[in-house]
């Protein structure tokens, strides 16, 4: 990769790979140094259990496939760390495996988006029972076989929900959590929460399948094999997980979907429906507020969701994502635990963003006759922002990520006047435009000072530009002022040059390898610059040629 800026040939700016993976997302490879301080929480050791194919983007398995690997079952023993430690059960394996061709609701290979779920015009009249109503789906229910095999049912105003786990506050709650999620959906995709009032799924919560199957709950052999939890329109099922959050997670993905197939149209890609039931999963419940849609703080706060993990991991190997890629993956990559975090962060940034939240909700909100079309349409001007700032997401993913914080402050750069240029550059943002533009083969001296705050806790961390030596973070100081150059008519089709940028310190002469507008940021982690204060002041002015002079940082 070409080096984006240089200083003197004393003290040239340290390589990519000593800061950040030189595996930017658009070339894959390398890892990186770390510091030394700690992380608010944890990391998982292991990704989760995945939730299972939706109805819309899975695939049955093929007859003669075997039972399914162990990777696509339940968490191993060493995988698991929840509260429970009974084995999981195995998922169901089909008996009648559909020849491919058929269609869905002969159990065929399943729809990629929303318009495939609507019966042909001339079926229309004969829907099953499960894409007619809940109150439908009841009514094929036998009250008396369900209580023969020791199922309960809880119910609430928009779920009924099918158990044979014992009673427990955990449980007996979730119809409860379900009803506090119906409003938010309807507030984020524009409904009126009045006019469907009456909506509900039904719902199968398993730990011993075979009950359910007795019982004609779960019409296994109709069903393609699923690993976690699977919707089809009004009804879903899932198996027992190995924590109280992970449960809630899945109901409310397989609620996401069920809600979305059942009251919204158009034509949605696999990418939006995972993400968007994977970012309505990821919530906080205090035991009475419900919040979806949050961004997890710690891994404690999220236990067994591990996206955050699969991302650095996928990054960390080489395996990052281009948002372009996302955007393509198709219904059978959803068969790959991965693809649900990619799906995750896609739906994350977009509509976390600050500048582009607005616009990707407002899609949303309008159930376009085809939301890849206008996703691109309502992006194509602003595409190289919207790709380099999700290389920056994701290379930097990590818990309690900072979209708002983290958002690069853009302004095309101007010619440096000889008698050079002041700025201020504030400690609690990420990368910052000087508005100073420098040119491909001229010197140019920076210089900063000031005294800021990283920290308020134990104590106050007073900084300055050289950074603390004590604290480490991707193998520099603490609070180190960082440079890099970006050209102006960067396209987002290459790395971006602010993932690789160099030391400025207090004191650096500058020698562009490139012309482009100098972005200046202090180094600290995503998930903690709300708690920086003050700014830096910065002068840049050009130098004269002086072979043999050089300047370094003190």
């Amino acid at each position: 990769m070409k080096q984006v800026a240089a200083v003197s040939r004393s003290c040239r700016w340290p390589r990519v790979a000593l800061l950040l993976p030189v595996a930017v997302l658009l070339l894959g490879a390398g890892g990186w140094g770390c510091g030394n301080k700690q992380r608010p929480k944890p990391q998982a050791k292991v990704p989760p259990p995945r939730p299972g194919r939706s109805a819309r983007v899975g695939r049955p398995r093929p007859k003669n496939q075997g039972p399914p690997s162990r990777r696509e079952q339940a968490p191993s023993r060493d995988e698991r760390s929840g509260p429970t430690k009974e084995p999981l059960p195995k998922p169901p394996g089909g008996k009648k495996q559909p020849p491919p061709g058929r269609s869905y609701r002969e159990g065929g290979r399943l729809p990629g988006d929303l318009s495939d779920l609507l019966p042909p015009a001339k079926n229309r009249g004969k829907k099953a029972p499960w894409e007619t109503s809940a109150a439908v789906v009841l009514e094929h229910i036998d009250p008396a076989r369900v209580r023969a095999a020791g199922i309960r049912r809880l119910e609430g105003r928009h779920l009924v929900l099918f158990t044979d786990l014992p009673e427990a506050p955990q449980v007996d709650e979730l119809p409860r959590v379900f009803d506090q999620a119906f409003p938010q959906w309807c507030a984020y995709f524009g409904l009126d929460q009045q006019k469907h009032a009456s909506w509900r799924l039904v719902g199968c919560l398993m730990k011993q399948p075979e009950r359910f199957v007795r019982s004609g709950l779960f019409p296994r052999d109709e069903l393609p094999q699923f690993c976690n939890g699977y919707n089809r329109f009004y009804q879903f099922w899932m198996f027992e997980q190995p924590s109280a959050y992970y449960r809630r997670h899945l109901m409310l993905h397989e609620g996401t979907h069920g809600f979305m197939f059942t009251l919204l149209s158009g034509k949605a890609p696999p990418w939006y429906v995972e993400g968007m039931a994977e970012w309505f999963g990821t919530h906080h419940w205090d035991g009475k507020q419900l919040r979806t849609g949050v961004f997890p703080r710690s891994r404690e706060e999220v236990p067994y969701h591990g996206r955050i993990k699969v991302i650095k991991d996928a990054v960390r190997q080489g395996r990052g994502m281009p948002l372009e890629q996302v955007f393509r993956l198709g219904p059978g990559a959803h068969d790959e635990q991965e693809a649900y975090s990619w799906c995750w962060a896609a739906v994350s940034y977009l509509g976390g963003h600050p500048a582009w939240r607005d616009r990707f909700r407002q899609l949303c909100r309008s159930q376009a006759a085809d939301f890849q079309a206008g996703i691109e349409a309502a992006f194509a001007g602003d595409w190289p922002r919207v790709s380099e700032g999700w290389q920056l997401f994701a290379v930097h993913l990590d818990y309690g990520y900072d979209l708002d914080r983290t958002a690069v402050l853009y302004a095309p750069g101007k010619p440096c006047p000889d008698a050079g240029v002041t700025v201020k550059i504030r400690t609690d943002r990420g990368w910052q435009s000087t508005g100073v533009k420098l040119v491909e083969g001229k010197r140019y001296l920076v210089e900063a000072q000031g005294r800021y705050q990283l920290d308020q806790h134990p104590k106050p961390w007073w900084c300055e530009p050289n950074g603390i030596t004590y604290r480490y973070h991707e193998g520099l100081p603490l609070g180190m002022l960082l440079g890099a150059i970006r050209p102006d008519d960067y396209d987002g089709s290459s790395p971006s040059p602010l993932l690789a940028p160099g030391v400025v310190s207090r004191k650096r002469i500058l020698e562009p390898k490139l012309t482009g507008t100098l972005y200046l940021r202090i180094n600290d982690y995503p998930w903690d610059l709300a708690n920086n204060q003050g700014t830096i002041t910065v002068t840049i002015r050009p130098q004269a040629d002086e072979p043999g002079k050089q300047v370094g940082s003190d």
